[in-house]
């Protein structure tokens, strides 16, 4: 008998989610003899300290609440041990969850920079440990307006994307947490590139030159690093931060992106900190993450269709909500378009259905070989038209396309189902990608 999918708010090993007063403790068993559990028992841990146990209790899998009153910012580990009606009796592999700062102030500031400058902001700082001390754990506590991409030493601290999301910014502004203990060190630069996102881009039904709910660049970040002394550090955003500005200048959900790599370098100029009355409004909708990270799932390999327009099409076989990467080795100033859609109609690329939406790729190359792929858009498609400018389409690599499926990082389907008929496999097939991709349909306005 083995104990398995352990989790917590039905989370595997949630890390800053808000837990609410209650954790719910979840999880299955397989393998056993027995029909039925007689008995079970979590007990939770912290530093090795018990501080919950229900002893043996007829306690049940699917939902089992427990009042704790869990500290701020601290990682518990738990197990389960079942007793089934046929004598068997197993425990669970630890597993873990970890606060967020819960009801802590903040110990950092929030930042913005001129929003008139088309080219979207990244704010940056060097990273100043303390000498001599060797780093136990660290954790980056975050948000930035409308969706951001944050790195250390130029390597993302996380596969999450378009973070944070799509929710109520006017009601509340869920954070991120992220365990960056493997990439912190000192002199390490911690950068945040910004777009617009659905923060303050254009969003809705409402045509407007506005953002939906602002019209600014804001982002705040606190970063903990614990030392195995047991001293900690934190370094938060002020006026010490510096912005500069990357080669992305425009980003938009339903448009998607340009990016020209033949601008030149913008030199950092100090951050500005957010007027104090906005700051305090803002720092008082924060709140720890409810919503799953979206992250990248299955890759697509596209074939190229020659439709009679003439045009470049690639198919990925399948409609998804997502993004791509694509290998650029252009001569300096050529521009790469690539626009997507979900239909063909009459055999050539068609994109009436999303209206007013541009959901395209502008890239402007600066002769270097590299792969360029929108990180802060995406895109509701089945086809892609290339356009190179200056370029024959039927000089095309599809091998330098890759789809890429974007969805939320859910644990996975528990059981699968093929019938002998292909129609209805077909019917199974589309409700469980729509099941994975409604957000994005609903973001591209394609139902209803």
């Amino acid at each position: 008998m083995n104990i398995v999918r352990p989790q917590v708010n039905h989370i595997t090993n949630p890390l800053g989610f808000d837990l609410g007063a209650a954790p719910t403790f979840t999880w299955a068993v397989e393998g056993a003899k027995g029909t039925r559990a007689e008995a079970s028992r979590v007990v939770v841990t912290c530093g090795g300290e018990v501080v919950a146990d229900t002893g043996w209790a007829d306690l049940d899998a699917k939902a089992c609440a427990l009042d704790m009153a869990l500290a701020p910012r601290t990682r518990y580990e738990w197990t389960v041990s079942v007793r089934s009606d046929a004598g068997e009796e197993a425990t669970s592999e630890p597993a873990w969850f970890e606060t967020a700062k819960m009801g802590e102030p903040w110990a950092a500031s929030w930042l913005t920079c001129d929003y008139d400058e088309p080219r979207h902001p990244v704010f940056s700082r060097e990273l100043a440990l303390e000498e001599g001390k060797k780093v136990a754990s660290a954790r980056l506590y975050m948000v930035g307006l409308g969706v951001y991409d944050v790195c250390i030493d130029g390597v993302s601290v996380s596969d999450e994307v378009l973070a944070p999301g799509t929710h109520s910014f006017d009601n509340w502004i869920q954070y991120q947490t992220y365990d960056v203990t493997s990439l912190v060190e000192d002199g390490a630069e911690l950068s945040v590139e910004l777009g617009h996102g659905w923060y303050s881009g254009r969003f809705g039904f409402v045509k407007s030159d506005h953002g939906y709910y602002g019209n600014d660049w804001r982002l705040i970040v606190e970063l903990h690093v614990a030392y195995a002394d047991g001293s900690e550090q934190v370094i938060g955003t002020d006026e010490g931060w510096q912005v500069t500005r990357s080669n992305t200048t425009f980003s938009n959900i339903y448009d998607g992106m340009r990016i020209d790599d033949t601008l030149p370098a913008v030199q950092p100029v100090a951050a500005t900190l957010l007027p104090a009355d906005e700051a305090a409004e803002a720092t008082a909708k924060l709140h720890a993450r409810l919503s799953l990270p979206v992250v990248p799932h299955e890759t697509f390999v596209p074939e190229v269709i020659r439709t009679p327009a003439g045009e470049c099409v690639l198919d990925l076989g399948q409609n998804i909500a997502g993004t791509f990467r694509m290998r650029m080795h252009y001569p300096a100033g050529t521009v790469v378009r690539v626009q997507t859609s979900e239909l063909l109609q009459d055999g050539n690329f068609y994109r009436d259905n999303l209206r007013t939406a541009l959901s395209e790729l502008w890239y402007t190359s600066d002769g270097t070989d590299l792969e360029v792929s929108p990180n802060l858009t995406f895109f509701g498609y089945r086809y892609a038209k290339v356009t190179i400018d200056g370029a024959n389409p039927e000089s095309f690599d599809p091998a330098d396309f890759t789809g890429i499926a974007l969805y939320s990082d859910f644990d996975g389907e528990r059981g699968r189902i093929t019938t002998g008929h292909a129609k209805v496999n077909q019917l199974i097939s589309n409700a469980r990608h729509g099941h994975r991709l409604p957000a994005a349909r609903r973001a591209y306005g394609l139902d209803g």
